[in-house]
């Protein structure tokens, strides 16, 4: 489908449903996710920190946040957000397979805890190690869990 593939389209439309809802947090996360795809860390984090914002249990926004601190050099926010996120996931259930919602309680699973679901909490490791192209640095800090 050409229009998934047509980033202006999905800024345009993810940005109508921010102005139609501005309380809903999908669309901000969706806008910063629009945002990496284009190669713009700093128009992105501020999106997911307006998500986080309205939506304090975001697991998403909580996430990429970390992601985005982490290819800045700064480990000390990753980790920050990372370890919000993996709280986040694991007291929603969405670590030991259960559904962990997008917007409060009211949401069925996301795509972010789809990679724990019926795995131990190590996947979470493996896919930043996977995401940050540092792996051979990343092994000695980011150990598995037990």
């Amino acid at each position: 489908d050409p229009i998934l593939a047509d980033l202006a389209a999905a800024k345009e439309a993810f940005s109508r449903c921010r102005s139609i809802n501005q309380e809903e947090s999908q669309p901000s996360v969706q806008l910063g996710v629009v945002a990496l795809l284009e190669g713009k860390l700093d128009e992105a984090d501020p999106y997911f920190a307006e998500a986080f914002a309205h939506n304090s249990k975001s697991i998403a926004a909580s996430w990429y946040r970390g992601w985005i601190a982490f290819q800045q050099g700064d480990r000390e926010r990753a980790q920050q957000h990372l370890d919000t996120a993996f709280k986040l996931a694991s007291e929603s259930g969405g670590l030991a397979g259960g559904s962990s919602s997008n917007e409060g309680d009211t949401a069925a699973g996301s795509a972010m805890t789809a990679i724990w679901q019926n795995q131990d909490p190590n996947s979470l490791l493996h896919r930043w190690r996977t995401l940050s192209n540092r792996s051979s640095d990343l092994d000695a800090e980011y150990k598995p869990l037990p």
